[in-house]
């Protein structure tokens, strides 16, 4: 009796298992299609409906947040996650090339629930990544930042990411193109004023 009541139990606990892992992926939806400016790729975020980005709990406030995108190649025929997992929430992305294509895009993503809430969401440290427009490489700049500032085109091929992390500005330089990192900078601490 014993027994079979420990097997009812064990039952129960999986099947509901089950069921939370069903619905955390029907939360999921991948999103329209849209070219990829100068190239002959497609590209659509995979959103977690309903959820403030990836709840750990399974529960958040209600706001629709993209978890990972897919690049889709119509000459060859086949489709790429950018990331391996959907356990991030993509903050920001932009887009960096001229009017005729995309050669580079910047995301603000947080990986990571590093203020303990069980959420990831703008409260937590922020990764600033890079990625070539088709989806094949991504580069992490950084990781642990708190605020993500801006990109600023500095010619041609390179671009300045600037970002707070530590209490300081930091930047990065990157190459448009072969997404290397060209240079790192901590700005210095504003002055103190003098009493």
């Amino acid at each position: 009796m014993r027994t079979a009541l420990c097997l009812a139990a064990l039952l129960a606990v999986s099947g509901c298992a089950a069921d939370a892992a069903e619905e955390a992926e029907s939360d999921l939806t991948i999103g329209p299609f849209e070219r990829v400016q100068g190239h002959r790729h497609l590209r659509a975020h995979l959103r977690q409906d309903g959820e403030y980005g990836v709840s750990i709990s399974g529960r958040g406030s209600r706001a629709a947040r993209d978890a990972n995108v897919i690049f889709y190649d119509i000459d060859g025929r086949e489709g790429r996650w950018l990331f391996p997992d959907s356990d991030r929430v993509i903050l920001s992305e932009r887009d960096i090339g001229d009017s005729m294509r995309v050669r580079m895009v910047v995301y603000e993503l947080v990986e990571e629930d590093t203020n303990g809430d069980g959420r990831f969401d703008r409260a937590d440290a922020r990764t600033i990544a890079v990625s070539d427009p088709e989806g094949r490489r991504l580069v992490r700049l950084a990781e642990g930042a708190t605020r993500y500032r801006e990109t600023i085109r500095l010619d041609d091929d390179s671009v300045l990411v600037l970002f707070d992390s530590a209490g300081t500005v930091q930047t990065v330089e990157v190459g448009i193109d072969d997404l290397r990192v060209e240079a790192e900078v901590t700005m210095p601490p504003p002055p103190r004023a003098s009493s």
